[in-house]
Order: C-alpha cells, then sequence, then structure tokens
C-alpha cells in the first residue's frame, strides 16, 4: 500500500526493501548495519530509481526510534532477539513479517511461543513454510498483527 511506512529492520543489498518500494510505492526506511551490504543498498537504491522512497540507514535496528505500519524482519535464526523490538516499531493494527528458522517436529507450536514470549497483544493472520533450510529444519514466514 503506497500510504504504509514500511520499516526493513535487516534490509542487506535491498532485497525485500527495494521491490516494495518500486511495486507499491511505499515509503521505506532500510536498516542495514554490515557497511558492505549498506555499500550496495545504496548503489541498488540508485539502479532501481528509489532513492525518493527508500531510506536507507547505516545502523543497528536495535537503535532505530521510528515507528512503522509494517516491518520487515528477513533475517532467520535468531530473529526471535530481535521481535520485541519489532513490536516496538510497528504501530498498532500494523504487520510484522518474521522470519525465522523452526525444526519441522515443532512448526508451528515454537514459532507461537517465541511470539508469546515478547508478551503483547497480537494476531497471527499468516504463517507459512518458505523453504526448506536444513534437513528437518524449515524458513517460515508469520504474518503478525499487533494489536
Amino acid at each position: 500500500n503506497k500510504n504504509e511506512k514500511v520499516i526493513d529492520m535487516f534490509a542487506g543489498i535491498g532485497y525485500f526493501s527495494i521491490p516494495v518500494a518500486y511495486h507499491s510505492r511505499a515509503y521505506v526506511t532500510a536498516i542495514e548495519k554490515n557497511p558492505q551490504a549498506f555499500h550496495y543498498l545504496k548503489e541498488n537504491i540508485k539502479l532501481n530509481r528509489v532513492g525518493d522512497l527508500v531510506n536507507p540507514l547505516n545502523m543497528d535496528c536495535r537503535e532505530f526510534t521510528g515507528k512503522g505500519d509494517r516491518v520487515i524482519m528477513g533475517y532467520i535464526q535468531k530473529t526471535n532477539e530481535f521481535l520485541e523490538k519489532a513490536f516496538e516499531i510497528v504501530k498498532r493494527g500494523g504487520i510484522i513479517h518474521y522470519h525465522q528458522t523452526v525444526v519441522e517436529k515443532l512448526y508451528p507450536e515454537a514459532i507461537y511461543s517465541e511470539i508469546d514470549s515478547v508478551n503483547r497483544d497480537y494476531e497471527v493472520i499468516g504463517i507459512r513454510k518458505v523453504k526448506k533450510f536444513s534437513p528437518g529444519v524449515w524458513h517460515i514466514v508469520a504474518d503478525i498483527k499487533a494489536l
């Protein structure tokens, strides 16, 4: 939605930020801590002509103090360590796209347990397997509405 403010907590080279801005025309704050990835993020913003829509920030996402309608957490394995921050960033009624890895036999209960540990009001509006991460482990994404 072009009226949304999107926060990408782990922007990398822009693999989520740039398509979101390009296709939806939404304003995206792309946060990336790694200096090399940040360099290529800025290059990709120029190459894709979305400089008016994507604001790149070279910082640790835990230091970010803004708010957004949608938060992208496109990082896996230790994403739960940043979930509290995502709930701080997202506006009430906003959506968090929570990427994580989960052992197949613990899916989806382990994901709900991680979200519950943040002790916030939420509704999971969707949860799906993205791809196999390793034998017996899935990369998943949960779409979480902050209540």
